[in-house]
């Protein structure tokens, strides 16, 4: 199983890659940090159902991917059409500014928490071309060679 484990983490990788180009593609970034933190810490863990693939990134990603409702404009977001489909619900803002500590500038917490921000979907468009693009070909590789080396070890005992 060691070369399954090797293609779910090339996988998940691949994944983190795509992540980031959506991120950019939709103009989704400010600084960059949500996606340097989609390419830290992925790793694979072992499940009684074999292997899977854990991609972590900074909290607030999936709000950008889903979108705010604001505590006065909660029916959408200014009408904005948006492009993709979110990976989760959006979220709801209830009061009417955002607390201090988030270190945003007061005229930015206020407008933030009342109008929300559009969604700007990235999560599910990355995975659908991942496994369109990488993922049967990845996984195929991983099990054939671990097929192998299992007949090979039984022939050779």
């Amino acid at each position: 199983m060691k070369y399954t484990e090797e293609a779910t983490l090339e996988l998940t990788e691949r994944l983190a890659d795509v992540m980031v180009n959506q991120l950019f593609e939709n103009k989704s970034f400010k600084t960059g940090g949500l996606a340097n933190s989609i390419k830290k810490n992925n790793r694979v863990e072992k499940t009684t159902d074999g292997f899977i693939g854990v991609l972590t990134m900074d909290w607030y990603g999936s709000m950008v991917d889903a979108g705010v409702k604001g505590s006065v404009n909660n029916k959408g977001y200014n009408n904005k059409k948006i492009s993709g489909q979110p990976f989760e619900s959006p979220g709801q803002f209830k009061s009417k500014a955002i607390p201090k500590s988030s270190g945003l500038p007061t005229p930015v917490r206020w407008s933030l928490a009342r109008y929300g921000f559009a969604p700007k979907p990235f999560i599910n468009t990355a995975i659908n071309i991942t496994s369109q693009r990488f993922g049967k070909e990845i996984m195929d590789i991983g099990v054939e060679k671990d097929i192998n080396d299992g007949i090979m070890d039984a022939y050779n005992k």
